[in-house]
Formats: structure tokens, sequence, C-alpha cells
């Protein structure tokens, strides 16, 4: 296959005439030129190569009326391809030329200046609405070729008043310019221009569902005793139509005040868009049907009776005028976007059988306030999504989940009780509301990514400890949250879920908690001080490039840190910015401090690196002016060539211990000296501290040369300090081992000197 762009007219490498040397021979090619380009020798087309045939993908020309080439390079153009004219908005008329076989799906979807086509008698398939949204097309004529034209091909023509059927064509056939099959058995499409009342001709035994769908000009309907069937949504949008007439003697569907039913009753298919007023649904009817009373915007009220059961998706869908719904306690289930879209809907009222609310139910509604009862088992996704007037919601101790973006982005909502019963809060249940206080039961088991999002007003919250899952960015941007406490069965904290809360002057954490999210606290301006549980081995990443914060970035208020001992690292960008930051304590497990962990940290005068630590990634502490002392308790650490571990610290100095390895006389640029002790220390991590094959032992590090007896005693309250060993501390250390501490149930050490 060979994809080309380039205008129609040029000619290919294999015409290209560069060598020519006669003037004769160049009027010969022009000539030629004139005689095989076609006529709109300006317009530009894409096309795909295949099997030697032109498919056209797109067009870039002018406006106006474009003939489309019979054939491009000598080869012959065959297809129109799927979008090939998609929204084009300039031409009014195109010319299809004999040979195209078929017209692509959504070939020329949304042409709205589009006046008139010529469809040429080579044409077997028009596919999928090829034509849709041509709303100035007035006519169109299908030639005796076709054989198969595909669903809504023609949908949203609005100006469409005739499609004409060649009289020869063995698959379809029109009478009065409605599109039928070849046997008039199947009513395909009304054209949406064509307008008044229309009575289906008997025979007919099915209506598709695109046959009058979207017709804003049909204002009354008959249908024969004849059909028997009706596909869905077959008169969804008819906005004028005020009357469905179905003849008494047919078997499968029958009429009643100007409404859609199935035969017995049971089932209400249709209402008409033009009704108005008070509407009650016929008694015995079991199903409000999928779209049944969709865009009725003249309706103000709906009396449903006890024989509801089901109501279907979008049932109510954009009844605009409808100002109150009572539903009664027959039905158990509201189906997807059912009453969406209701914006003069204040009032609802929910009987007590209810055991779903589907997705969308009640969104961009009116309502004001809204009890779920208890019968209610789960609520939907977006279900009360952008009601800019909901208030406050009493969700029934049934429910056990509030589904996604449930009730996001109602602003209004001040208050909010949830059930007992509730396992999980969905992804941005709450995102955007005005709760001021939430308190969750004891069943919630995940809060979901975002699901407090931008509540500015929400003051306080309640995690239970039944609470196992929190989700990426929970609170993010709760900016009047003033504290917070992560119960114990909280493993990780997603990224930036207190990001951005101003006001976060405390928080508690669970532990349990294992990991703390990239930003999971940037940006908390009031954030003092903070204590990482041992629990937690990662402080996650940050990344300037993809916008990521660190995971205390910016928390401009933070003086002081300590991090358990399980961390292992410290994440890219983990406290960047933290101005206010003058100590920090780093557990004696951690191996690598990330690329810019502590950057731009200006009131940090000091920090001890453990011995545990192995690496300093890219400028861990640049911008650190006020540090003055690096003290490296073990071997000096990897770093990468460039790396500017202190860049922009000018005035500190890295000390080290007596006998450690690998320091000279200066370190990632800076000057370097040893570390004097007062007294002796037992480094609690690295590689010598711990069981070994002879027994426990430490390492202890002092003065060069210094002696260090190490003393022994079963408990603190004992008084019998026994002296084990003494150590000589060569170069400044010196490894202890006690082979005998498996005989004592308790062994405490101390240092002592001579």
């Amino acid at each position: 296959m060979k994809t080309t762009v380039r205008p129609t007219g040029t000619p290919s490498s294999k015409t290209r005439a560069a060598d020519l040397s006669s003037a004769g021979a160049a009027r010969f090619l022009l000539m030629l030129a004139l005689m095989t380009l076609p006529a709109a020798v300006q317009a530009q087309f894409t096309y795909t190569t295949e099997n030697g045939q032109i498919t056209i993908l797109g067009y870039g020309g002018p406006g106006g009326a474009v003939d489309i080439p019979s054939t491009i390079d000598g080869l012959p153009v065959t297809q129109i391809g799927q979008n090939a004219f998609n929204g084009y908005p300039g031409f009014t008329s195109v010319t299809i030329p004999s040979g195209v076989l078929g017209i692509g799906k959504a070939a020329f979807y949304g042409c709205h200046s589009l006046t008139n086509v010529s469809i040429p008698n080579s044409v077997t398939r028009i596919e999928d609405v090829a034509f849709d949204d041509c709303t100035s097309l007035p006519e169109v004529t299908i030639p005796n070729s076709v054989t198969s034209i595909g669903y809504a091909a023609f949908y949203g023509c609005h100006s469409l008043s005739a499609i004409t059927v060649e009289a020869s064509n063995a698959s379809y056939s029109s009478v009065d310019g409605v599109l039928f099959d070849k046997n008039q058995m199947t009513l395909i499409q009304w054209p949406g221009g064509k307008a008044g009342s229309y009575t289906i001709p008997s025979g007919v035994l099915r209506i598709d569902g695109n046959a009058f769908n979207g017709n804003t000009n049909l204002t009354n309907v008959t249908i024969p005793n004849s059909v028997a069937r009706i596909e869905d949504f077959a008169f969804l949008g008819c906005a004028s139509l005020s009357v469905i007439t179905v003849e008494a003697l047919n078997a499968f569907y029958s009429s009643v005040d100007g409404a859609l039913l199935n035969k017995d009753q049971t089932t209400l298919i249709q209402c008409p868009a033009q009704k108005s007023g008070s509407f009650a649904i016929p008694n015995g009817v079991t199903t409000i049907g999928s779209a049944a009373l969709y865009d009725c915007t003249r309706l103000t009220n709906v009396i449903i009776g006890n024989s509801v059961i089901d109501i279907g998706a979008d049932a109510f869908l954009r009844c605009s005028s409808l100002t109150s719904v009572t539903i009664p306690n027959s039905v158990t289930t509201i189906g997807v976007g059912a009453f969406s879209g209701c914006a003069s809907l204040t009032s609802v009222t929910l009987g007590d059988s209810v055991i779903s609310i589907g997705d969308g139910a009640f969104s961009v509604t009116g309502l004001t306030n809204f009890k779920i009862p208890n019968s209610v088992v789960s609520i939907g996704d977006y279900a009360f999504q952008y009601c800019a007037g909901l208030t406050n919601v009493a969700i029934g101790n049934g429910v056990t989940r509030i589904g996604d973006e449930a009730f996001s982005d109602c602003p209004s909502l001040a208050y909010v009780a949830i059930g007992t019963s509730v396992t999980r809060i969905g992804n941005r249940a709450f995102y955007g509301t005005s709760l001021t206080s939430v308190t969750l039961g004891n069943s919630v088991i995940e809060i979901g990514d975002e699901a407090f999002s931008n509540c500015a007003s929400l003051t306080d919250v309640t995690i239970p400890n039944s609470v196992v899952s929190i989700g990426v960015a929970a609170f993010f941007g709760c900016t009047s949250l003033a504290s917070a406490t992560i119960p114990n069965n909280v493993i990780s904290l997603g990224s930036g879920m207190f990001r951005n809360c101003t006001s976060l002057s405390s928080i508690i954490l669970g532990n349990r908690v294992s990991a703390i999210g990239s930003g999971t606290f940037a940006g908390c301006t009031s954030l003092t001080t903070i204590t990482i549980p041992n629990s937690v081995t990662n402080i996650g990443n940050g990344n300037f490039f993809e916008g990521t914060p660190g995971a205390f970035e910016t928390c401009i208020s933070l003086t002081n840190a300590s991090i358990g001992i399980s961390v292992t690292r410290i994440g890219d960008r983990a406290f960047y910015g933290c101005t206010s930051l003058t100590s920090v304590t780093l557990g004696n497990n951690v191996a690598e401090i990330g690329n810019q962990a502590f950057s731009n940290c200006t009131s940090l005068a000091s920090v001890t690196i453990p011995t545990s630590v192995i690496s300093l990634r890219y400028v861990t502490f640049s911008g650190c002016s006020s540090l003055t002392g690096a003290y490296f308790q073990g071997n000096a650490p990897n770093i990468d060539d460039g790396s500017g571990a202190f860049d922009d610290a000018d005035h500190v100095t890295v000390y080290y211990l007596p006998g450690t390895t690998g320091w000279s006389g200066t370190f990632a640029d800076r000057p370097t000296a040893l570390w004097s002790l007062p007294y002796p220390v037992i480094l609690s991590s690295g590689p010598g501290f711990g069981v070994n094959s002879n027994g426990f032992g430490f390492l202890i590090s002092w003065a060069t040369n210094a002696a260090v007896v190490v003393e022994a005693s079963p408990s603190l309250a004992s008084l019998g300090w026994t002296p084990v060993s003494t150590n000589t501390l060569t170069a400044g250390s010196s490894q202890f081992t006690d082979p005998e501490w498996t005989n004592h149930l308790n062994r405490l050490y101390r240092l002592v000197t001579p």
C-alpha cells in the first residue's frame, strides 16, 4: 500500500520532463496534461493506492463545486474513504465520478454547506453515517447499483425532503420521497426535511430505528396493522410530534392518548415530544421504556402509577420543564440517565422499593435536596453530577457503593449523611462540592481517586479504621482542611492525596503505611512537622519535567521532619522548597537520597547522613544556602559526575568520621573535615551492626587510638553493668563482637572510657 499527498494535477516522477530540451516536446506534454487532468485541477486530495486502485482519504482544496477525479496518476478512483470529507465547511456540491464503488463511513459527515451530491450508477455501498448531518442537502437520488445503505446514512439531514430511488434498483425503493427496502416491508428513512403528518403504508412490517429519529418536522404518524416490529428509538427526537396512532387491529402495538405502547400496554415505548402539561403513565404499565419521554420539554408533571416497576435508561432525559416527580413504592430500578437534564426538576420522592439508581440518573437537574431510602443498594456513576442547586443529601443505610463522580461538581452541596453500609466511595464522588464536614461509617474500605478533591470548604474528615485504601489526590485542594488522621489499616498514601491542602497543619500517619506517593503533601503550606512511621519504606518521586511534585514539595512552614527506620529511599524532590525546614532526622536504613530531595531548603543549617546511605543523586542539597555542615556517619556515598549535590550551598563543609573510607580533601566540590566527636558512638547501621557468624556486634567510632570499654547489663533497671571488652580505635573505629550474646535472655550494651 502507498499513501501519497499531493495535488492531483502534479505529475508523478514517471511523467516529469526534467530532461526535455525541445519546446515542441514540452508543448506536447502540456497538451497531454490538459487532455487527461480532471476539471478541478487545483484541488488537493489525499489518497491511498492499493492493488492499482485509488481510495480518496481527504480533501484540502477550495470550496464551492468539487469534482472528484475519475483517475489519479492514471489509476482509477474506486472508493471514497472513511471521513474523507468529514466536516469540510467550504464546498456546496460534489460530483462523484463513475467507477466509484463505495462511499465510506462518515465520508461527508457534517458537510453543512453541501446542497447537491451526484452519486453515479457504479456505487454499490453507502456506509454508516455517510451523509449524516448534511443539514443543507435538499434531496438525493440512489442509483440502481446501490445494494447496501448503512445505518443513519442520511440522519440529521434536516433539509432533506426526498430520497429518490431509481426504479430498477434491486434492493431499495422509494414512495413519495420515503426510503424503503425493495418490497416496501421495511421503512428505512423518512426524510429529515419532510413535514406534516404521515400514514405508514399498509404492508410495512418493520420500522427501522433511524426511520424518524431526529425529524423535527413530523407532527403526526399512523402505524398500520401490519407493523410487527419497531426498532428502538424510531421516533426519538421528533420535536414536533404530537400524536402517534396505532390502528386497532395491530397485533403488536397500541396507542393511548397519543402515546405508543406495546400491545398489552405494559411498556410505554414513546410519548410524543409535543405532549404538554401533565401526563399520567397509563394504568398497567410496568416498564417505562428507554428514552420513552425523551425531550418532552413541555411536560410539567408526570404521574407514575403503582404498576410501574422499571424506569428505563434516559426515560425522562431532558424533560426541561418537569418540576417534580413521585416515584411509587412499586419501582425497583431507575435506569441510566433516567431524569438527566431535567433542569427544572427540584423535587423527587423515591419509594421504598428502589434498589439501584443508575449512572447519571439525576445528573444536571434542579434538585435542591435528596433522600435516598434504605432499600437502595447502589448509587451509579455520575448519578447526581452537575446538580448546581443540590445542598443536602441523606444516603440510606442500605447503600454499599457510591459510584464514580456520583455527586461531583455539585458546588452547593454542603451536607451529606453517608449510610453505615457504604464500603466504597468512588473516584471523584464528591469532587468540587461545598462539604464542610464528612464522617465515614465503619464499613468504608476504599476511598477512590479524587473522592473529595477540591472540596474547598471541608474542615473536618473522620476516616474510620476500616479504610484500607485511599486513592490518588483523594483530598487534593481541600484548602480548609486543618488536620487528618490516617488509620492503621491504610498501607499506601496515593500520589497527591493532600496536595495543596494549604490549611493542613497536623497529620497523623497510621503505623502500617508503607509508601508515601509523589506529591502526597506537596503545597501543604501550613504543615509544620511530620513524623514518618517506621512502617514506611519508600517516599515517592516527583518529576519537574512531568509536573509531578515531590512528596512534601513546597511545604514552606515545615520546620522538622523525622523519617522512620524502614525508609530505604527518599524520592526525588521529596522536600524540595521546604524553606522553613531546620531539622531533618534520617532513618538508619536510608540507602539513597533522590534528585533534588532537599533542594532549596534555605533554612537547613546541618544534616546528618547515616551510615546506610550509599548514593546521593543529582543536586540533592542544591540551593540550601544556610547549610554549613553535612555530617556523614559512614563511608563516602556514590555521586554521579557533575551531580552538584551541594550546588549553591556555598558555606557547607562535609564532615566524616574516623575509620570511614572514600574521603578526600573535597566531596562534591565542597571541602571535607574530620568529624571530631566529643564521645564514642555506636554506629547502629551498616554492615557491622547486628548478628554475624561470631555473635552480635557493632562498629564503635571516636578518636583515633582511643580506648573504649563495652559494658553489658540484663536490663536498664539493673545496676550490674559488667565489662565485656576493651577496644582500641585504630584509625578512629573498632568492630566489637559478643560471642556469648545467645547465653542471655536480654542484654544491653553501653560505652565507657577507662
